[in-house]
This record gives structure tokens, C-alpha cells and sequence, in this order.
């Protein structure tokens, strides 16, 4: 656990579960925060939940989020008093998580909170949007961003690689409870905050694909493939190489190590006719013979070793 780092000093108590708010833990302890998981002995972390067949990858997320904190497991329908009252009386901010009721049982009800009379920052995970819950997916869809995946995706159509919701939403409530840590230490009390899951993936989302750029139907941006210089490209051997070559240097760099015969404006062609040249070029080469080529350049490329995208379970 860190003892160093701008919130050295500072205690958080986690009470959350899944991936936002003990992804918040995560950040702040990272910048030095002392940050205590509190479970419940019986009803743990439902990523660690004994769940038979189902995505074990929750298991190392869980240890991943949470290596850094010290856990605590208790009993939540008949808590040890003691525990929880110095757990409390040390917190500088919660993370909430567990259901109004045994909030109550838990002391962490608004009103036992308010009568601590100190600096505090309570924040409170909701899905928003008049939901009471929400997945990744879900959250996504009603920001309006999942569409511009899809008339992206490959006809095979799966899911976003990683869960970009919750973790935009974990990053939100870190920075909203250290905003209202803040504002906590000038009121010198409480100060109790719900942070809304669709709320923070639109404001950190839609910038990127704003209302003129839905009405004017453009799903095609240099961030996701719309000029050869911005590509991911195959090698023979299932290697790949992430070339993002935007500045004109790093093309000319980069079409010079491959003896490509362009130009530097090549690197802007829509019509798909330089990106298939190059990928074709890049598929008659092994992973092997790319770094080589590649190796003591100081250009935006980096390769890819087919291990690290090999199918496994």
C-alpha cells in the first residue's frame, strides 16, 4: 500500500463492488491515499463471488483494483460497532455501495454521517437517467455513442474490447471525491454527492462525436481508420504493426524504412487504395522482419507480437 503521493494521509473507505467504485479506490491510492475495502463476509465482491462457469477475468480484476488497499470483511447485518466506528472516525471520504438498509445497520446513513461534524466526502454511485441500473453496454446506448461503434464494427459484431463506461465512470467518481473533499474542508462537514454512471460517460463521450458530426453522419475520424497513416496492419505471421504516423516526418520516416514508393500527402487517401498497398506490403513480411526494420527508428509505429493477440479461453 502506498504512504506516499499527494493524498498521503488521506483515508478512504471503499464500500463498493464490481468495477467503478473500487476502480476509484484503485486511482486514489495510487496517488497515496490509505484506501480500506470493507466487505461483507458473506456477500463479497460479487467479482469474486463463487459464479461456476462465468467470466473468471472478474477474479483478476478484483485482485488488480484492489492489491493496494487493505480489506476488511465484516458481518453487514450485524456489524462489530467498535470496528466501524474507528473505520469512521478515521475516513476522510466513502465510497458507497451498500443498499439503504444496511446503510442503517452500517452507521453510514446521512444522518449518523452528519453528526461527525468534520471534513467528509460521501459519494455515491447511481446508474442515472431515471434507471436504477445500468451495464456498459446500457450506459453506451443511451449516451448515444454505442451507434457510431456499430456502423464501425465488423459483421461480426461483439461488444467494445474493454468496459470504457464503468472505467470512465470510475475515473468521474475519484475526481468527484476529491472535488468534494475540497468543498468538505471549507464547510468543515459532510458533504454527500450521487455521481451518475450516464452522466459521466456523456460528458466524457459526446465531445468527441457531437450533435453536428451525428447530423452530418460522419462515423469515420482519423481515430478509427479513416487514413492509411492511422492504421493497425497485419504481418504474415499474425503479428501486427500500430502505425500512427499523423505528422508528415514520421510518414516519410516510416515509408522510407519500408521502401514504400507515396508521398507525404499518401497518408490522407480516403479512397482505401494506399491503405490496401500497405497493407499488403506489411502482409508479405513476418513480425520479426517488421521490428528489424523498425529497430533504433524514433517513428510512431509499434509492433505487435502474434502471441499477445493468439486466441485462448
Amino acid at each position: 500500500m502506498s504512504n506516499s503521493g499527494p493524498l498521503a494521509g488521506t483515508t478512504v473507505l471503499d464500500f463498493s463492488h464490481r468495477l467503478p467504485g473500487p476502480l476509484a479506490g484503485h486511482l486514489l491510492s495510487c496517488l497515496g491515499a490509505k484506501v480500506i475495502k470493507v466487505e461483507d463476509h458473506i456477500f463479497k465482491d460479487p467479482f469474486i463471488q463463487d459464479n461456476g462457469p462465468f467470466d473468471q477475468s472478474f477474479y483478476h480484476w478484483y485482485k488488480e483494483l484492489n492489491q493496494n488497499k487493505e480489506l476488511i470483511r465484516l458481518d453487514f447485518s450485524h456489524p462489530e460497532k467498535r470496528v466501524l466506528d474507528q473505520l469512521l472516525e478515521q475516513a476522510d471520504a466513502i465510497i458507497m455501495g451498500p443498499p439503504e438498509k444496511k446503510r442503517m445497520i452500517l452507521g453510514l446513513d446521512r444522518s449518523n454521517l452528519e453528526l461527525k461534524k468534520r471534513p467528509m466526502a460521501i459519494i455515491e454511485p447511481i446508474a442515472g437517467g431515471g434507471r436504477s441500473v445500468l451495464h456498459d453496454l446500457n450506459a453506451l446506448a443511451l449516451a448515444e455513442i454505442l451507434p457510431l461503434y456499430i456502423q464501425n464494427a465488423p459483421l461480426d459484431l461483439r461488444p467494445p474490447f474493454l468496459p470504457w463506461a464503468g472505467i470512465i465512470f470510475g475515473h468521474r467518481l475519484a475526481l468527484e471525491l476529491l472535488a468534494n473533499l475540497i468543498k468538505a474542508k471549507d464547510k468543515n462537514g459532510p458533504i454527500f454527492q450521487e455521481v451518475a454512471l450516464l452522466d459521466a460517460v456523456k460528458e466524457a463521450m459526446t465531445p468527441f462525436w457531437p450533435e453536428q458530426l451525428r447530423k452530418n453522419k460522419q462515423t469515420r475520424f482519423l481515430h478509427n481508420g479513416l487514413y492509411p497513416c492511422y492504421q493497425i496492419y497485419k504481418t504474415s505471421d499474425g503479428g501486427h504493426l500500430a502505425l500512427a504516423c499523423v505528422e508528415e516526418k514520421f510518414w516519410l520516416s516510416f515509408i522510407d524504412c519500408f521502401q514504400l514508393r507515396m508521398t507525404g500527402q499518401d497518408r490522407f487517401d480516403t479512397s482505401g487504395v494506399i491503405r490496401e498497398r500497405i497493407a499488403k506490403h506489411i502482409l508479405s513480411k513476418t513480425y520479426a522482419e517488421c521490428c528489424l526494420l523498425l529497430k533504433d527508428k524514433d517513428i510512431c509505429v509499434s509492433t505487435i507480437d502474434p502471441q499477445a493477440t493468439k486466441q485462448g479461453e
